[in-house]
C-alpha cells in the first residue's frame, strides 16, 4: 500500500464546472466542502450539494440520514443505488473496510471506514479527488513515490514563492488531474515543514511515515481519498 500524504486546502476554483453556492446552504448542485453548507435534503458529496442515497440503516433508534447502527447485526440493506445494482451494505461494514461508527459521519473528517458511496463519502467528508483510474495510473505505481518531493524540491530551488502551485503544476506534467496534483502538492509541502528532509525523496520510510501520520495524512486522506 502506498502512503502518500499531503495537508490540502483545495481551491474550489479548480473544480470549474461546481457553480458557487450564493447562500450558506447551498441548493443541489452548488459548492461545498462540509455537509453544513448544504440545505437539507443535501449533502456535501465530492465537493457539491447533492441528495444523498436512502439512510443506511436506522436499526429500530430512528439514526437516519445515512448514519450506521452497528446494532442492526446481520441485516444487509440497499446500497445507494439501490435495487438496480443489487448491492447490499452490512450495517455493521458498510464499505467493506470495517464498522463506521455514527459519530464519524458529519465530523468533518474522512474515515476510510465511511468513505463509499452507500455512506455519501462520509457524508462529503472524503472528497476523493485522487481516486479516478486516470489518476490512480498515476500515483499507485512504484516509480511515483519520490516525484511530488522532487518537484517541490524543483520549485524551492527555483525561488518559486508559491511553492504548492508551483509543486502542482509540476505533478500536472507528471500525469496527475488539476484537483489531484493540489492535493499532493499541499501534502508535500506539509511534509517539508515539518518533517526530516529526507522524506521529500523517500516518503515511506517509517520515521516519515510518523512524522505523515502526525501531522499530513488526515488533510491529504480527506482531499485525496489515496491509500
Amino acid at each position: 500500500m502506498i502512503r502518500l500524504q499531503v495537508l490540502l486546502f483545495v481551491s474550489l476554483a479548480a473544480c470549474g464546472e461546481i457553480k458557487v453556492a450564493s447562500t450558506p446552504l447551498g441548493a443541489t448542485g452548488d459548492s461545498c466542502t462540509k455537509a453544513a453548507d448544504c440545505a437539507s435534503p443535501n449533502r456535501c458529496v465530492a465537493n457539491v450539494c447533492q441528495v444523498p442515497a436512502e439512510p443506511v440503516s436506522d436499526g429500530g433508534d430512528g439514526v437516519t440520514d445515512g448514519t450506521v447502527d452497528s446494532a442492526g447485526g446481520a441485516e444487509a440493506v440497499d446500497a445507494a443505488d439501490g435495487a438496480d445494482s443489487g448491492a447490499v451494505v452490512d450495517p455493521a461494514n458498510p464499505c467493506g473496510l470495517g464498522e463506521c461508527a455514527a459519530g464519524w459521519l458529519d465530523d468533518g473528517v474522512c474515515e476510510k471506514e465511511c468513505n463509499c458511496e452507500a455512506l455519501a463519502f462520509d457524508n462529503g467528508s472524503c472528497q476523493n479527488l485522487c481516486t479516478s483510474p486516470d489518476n490512480t495510473a498515476v500515483w499507485k505505481v512504484d516509480g511515483f513515490p519520490p516525484i511530488p518531493g522532487a518537484c517541490w524540491q524543483q520549485c524551492a530551488d527555483a525561488g518559486d514563492p508559491e511553492l504548492q502551485t508551483c509543486t502542482a503544476t509540476c505533478l500536472q506534467t507528471n500525469g496527475l488531474a488539476v484537483e489531484c496534483s493540489t492535493c499532493f502538492a499541499a501534502y508535500t509541502d506539509c511534509m517539508a515543514a515539518n518533517c526530516d528532509p529526507s522524506c521529500l525523496p523517500t516518503p515511506g520510510t517509517p520515521d516519515c511515515e510518523t512524522c505523515s501520520t502526525t501531522y499530513c495524512w488526515q488533510a491529504f486522506y480527506n482531499c485525496s481519498g489515496a491509500i
